[in-house]
């Protein structure tokens, strides 16, 4: 099984299927996206993705922001 739909949202899509493979991985081990309706436009979007992990792993967190450049 590959990773989810809002991999295509996502910065770089196509730069590294690795990456966003661990990333989903990360997310569903305990995290959750934020996904609303834009009645106006009909579309989902992401408002928030939330990723709950020790402290001693902010590496993961480092990783995961230099990659999407936020």
């Amino acid at each position: 099984m590959g990773f989810s739909e809002a991999k295509c949202q996502m910065p770089g899509q196509e730069e590294d299927t690795k990456f966003w493979n661990w990333f989903a991985g990360v997310i569903d081990g305990d995290g959750d996206f934020d996904i609303r309706i834009d009645y106006r436009g009909k579309k989902r979007i992401i408002k928030q993705i939330r990723i709950k992990l020790h402290d001693i792993d902010i590496r993961i967190l480092t990783r995961i922001q230099n990659y999407i450049h936020t």
